[in-house]
């Protein structure tokens, strides 16, 4: 086993036990029942990891232990973007409503595209099998999810919207954990493999990192208290956007009772 492998299985043992510690965290602290979506996504990742080593990684059943979960997991990311979603905009419900659409949008329009592709990539690689298949559908849910991530981050980052320090940042933290899932997935999906074994310890690493922000100041107490994220680079526009916001979310909220 080479250095790079030995520090591999060292790096994947830490972030699966943070992951565990994290789960423990909010059921202990009441915060599982305020973030059920992302408490499920912990859970089963460590589950995932436990059912991961009674398979044997020859053969098609590792295969197809791997796309079941995967699948599961596709479901699990979006009610976790939801539930950000719901609890960034909670103060507006016009734009949370139509947000919503456009979650469902944005997948269905990902998924489209990477159908249209299809074609292209069984060009490029051949005879497609049934997990190559699931690769290319991968794509698409991950870049829809991915576009949908980083229209939130924008939101936070322009209009100066009061929220709870914990949603700002569990919002910034997951987007960090996932854009990076999301650009390893595709490069191996690419079939980048020569990269793929530097790029999983890369991306590990920030998973811990990330996991040990969430542990150390992920708490009840970041529940109540508050802060302004958005447009603090220009406080003197402030109340204009949030005013604007507030029109647009009204104007919706009325379309919708019509």
């Amino acid at each position: 086993m080479t250095i790079l492998n030995q520090l591999g299985n060292i790096v994947w043992i830490a972030a699966n036990v943070l992951s565990a510690l994290l789960f423990l965290k909010l059921m202990v602290t009441g915060l599982g029942k305020t973030y059920p979506g992302f408490t499920c996504f912990l859970f089963l990742g460590v589950t995932r990891t436990v059912l991961a080593k009674t398979i044997p990684m020859s053969g098609t059943r590792y295969a197809e232990f791997y796309m079941g979960w995967e699948a599961l997991f596709w479901i699990v990311f979006v009610f976790v973007v939801l539930e950000i979603h719901s609890r960034v905009l909670s103060g507006f419900v016009g734009i949370r409503t139509l947000g919503r659409w456009v979650i469902a949008g944005s997948l269905t329009v990902s998924l489209v595209l990477t159908a249209i592709t299809l074609p292209f990539d069984m060009a490029a690689r051949g005879e497609f099998n049934l997990f190559e298949y699931f690769l290319v559908a991968e794509r698409g849910v991950m870049l829809g999810l991915v576009f949908l991530i980083v229209l939130q981050m924008w939101f936070l980052t322009w209009y100066p919207v009061r929220l709870s320090r914990n949603i700002v940042l569990h919002a910034s933290l997951f987007a960090v954990y996932f854009l990076c899932k999301a650009g390893v997935l595709l490069v191996q999906n690419l079939g980048k493999q020569q990269v793929s074994q530097g790029l999983n310890l890369a991306w590990m690493s920030t998973a811990i990192a990330v996991q040990l922000v969430w542990l150390l100041f992920f708490t009840p107490r970041g529940e109540q208290t508050e802060m302004i994220v958005g447009h603090r680079w220009n406080l003197e526009s402030e109340q204009q956007l949030l005013a604007q916001l507030q029109t647009v979310n009204a104007a919706i909220a009325r379309s919708a009772r019509q």
